[in-house]
């Protein structure tokens, strides 16, 4: 089935200073409730869903602290709507810009 989900606005990535809050969000319509899992990648291949344990994995807008353990962490959000039918917005980056004082 050709998805009817429509995303009208990607997340972008961020590039910004350690330990602050990244903040990715995404803009969708379809049919239905839809659901947003935002998933993680080291190497663009091998996807993993944040887990519960981040409130927002599962929302329109995603927050993580850019640790500069998660510089180059690849992040996405899947979007399914209430007949299953899925998309993935475009991949976004964490880039940690790392100052000293």
């Amino acid at each position: 089935a050709q998805s009817t989900i429509s995303i009208t606005s990607q997340p972008t990535d961020y590039v910004g200073e350690a330990d602050k809050d990244a903040v990715f969000s995404v803009v969708a319509s379809g049919n239905g409730t839809l659901k947003y899992q935002w998933q993680y990648s080291w190497n663009g291949t091998t996807w993993t869903a944040f887990t519960n344990s981040r409130p927002s994995a599962t929302t329109k807008d995603f927050v993580l602290k850019a640790e500069e353990r998660f510089n180059g962490l690849q992040v996405r959000c899947m979007v399914t709507d209430s007949n299953n039918n899925i998309d993935d917005v475009s991949i976004i980056e964490i880039d940690n810009k790392i100052e000293f004082l």
